[in-house]
């Protein structure tokens, strides 16, 4: 699929234009710091030699970090709204694929985690051309994908962009397929509650609730100290950074139909943010090429347990390299 052309931004300013709303902003160096001290702490404790870079984009520079074994297959890892590139790493599940893969984890752009806050728009292929950008930066011809969330929308995006680069597609929990659910948004454990509760009443407890009952579900599989690196980020990240880009929204079937790689969807039965059998329903209409698709008993929104998804990620990945 030929790349599509949209306009050139040329300055600071032409960018700040496709930003969204406002620009994101952290509103203390104190919480920057926090956030930061948060992504090293995970990205050391898991005993993995990341590599991490910056890469430049039209969107300024795009935080990077990469390990496993170089000039391996490449799989590229885009993480959730409010998230960050260590998110995959709390558990240390990815660890089983870097003897087989090269694993490049990256820090979405407009999003608190030490890229660029220039957010790419999200009502055009803005953000698959910065991430083909990203791609080029880490010399990335054609690599698997895998997008949690935001993440799914981004690679859309991406396959909108330019098709050629995706070997194999693994979506999680995907945000573009269905509309968000405002029910869960505006309740005492809701993103919005959570979000209001930590602002300005720096109440733990809301982002306790918010994490078990949007993001975990009931049989997640995360330890407690994991429950509690998850807390922090996101009592952090609520109090201490504003957001600025539009969020993602309902991508028309003819988007998702530029996503002609093998793909996988896997979506937890506790998700309340999208609603699992909606969203895999969708997904088995508008995806050329779904080759697996299902519901995991017990997870929210955050899918469980990252080294189980790891594995079924590895497997399904391993069988296209050998078909």
């Amino acid at each position: 699929m030929a790349a599509k052309t949209i306009p050139t931004p040329d300055s600071g300013s032409a960018h700040r234009a496709h930003a969204g709303f406002r620009t994101p902003k952290f509103l203390s160096p104190e919480g920057e710091n926090a956030l930061e001290a948060w992504y090293q702490e995970v990205r050391d404790g898991g005993g993995v030699d990341w590599t991490e870079r910056m890469v430049d984009t039209e969107w300024g520079q795009t935080r990077v970090a990469s390990a496993g074994k170089k000039g391996a297959p490449a799989i590229v890892f885009v993480h959730g709204w409010s998230g960050n590139a260590m998110i995959w790493e709390i558990t240390g599940g990815l660890h089983s694929l870097l003897p087989r893969y090269r694993v490049h984890l990256v820090n979405v752009n407009g999003q608190p985690n030490g890229s660029s806050r220039l957010a790419p728009k999200v009502r055009d292929l803005s953000y698959g051309r910065w991430l083909a950008q990203v791609a080029d930066g880490l010399e990335v011809e054609e690599a698997f994908w895998v997008g949690m969330s935001f993440g799914g929308f981004i690679l859309a995006r991406l396959a909108e962009w330019g098709s050629e680069r995706m070997r194999g597609v693994a979506l999680l929990s995907p945000a573009g397929l269905v509309r968000l659910s405002l029910r869960p948004l505006w309740n005492s454990d809701g993103l919005l509650r959570g979000f209001l509760d930590a602002r300005f009443g720096n109440d733990q407890k809301a982002v306790h609730r918010f994490v078990h009952h949007q993001l975990l579900g009931s049989e997640h599989g995360f330890s407690p100290r994991q429950v509690k690196q998850l807390e922090h980020l996101f009592a952090i990240t609520f109090r201490d950074f504003r957001p600025g880009a539009w969020p993602p929204y309902k991508l028309s079937n003819s988007s998702w139909a530029a996503m002609t790689c093998p793909s996988m969807v896997l979506v937890g039965t506790d998700d309340r943010l999208f609603g699992g059998k909606d969203l895999l329903k969708r997904a088995r209409k508008v995806l050329p090429d779904l080759r697996e698709a299902e519901l995991l008993e017990g997870q929210g929104h955050a899918v469980g347990n990252t080294g189980r998804v790891a594995e079924r990620i590895g497997r399904f990945f391993g069988g296209l390299l050998k078909a």
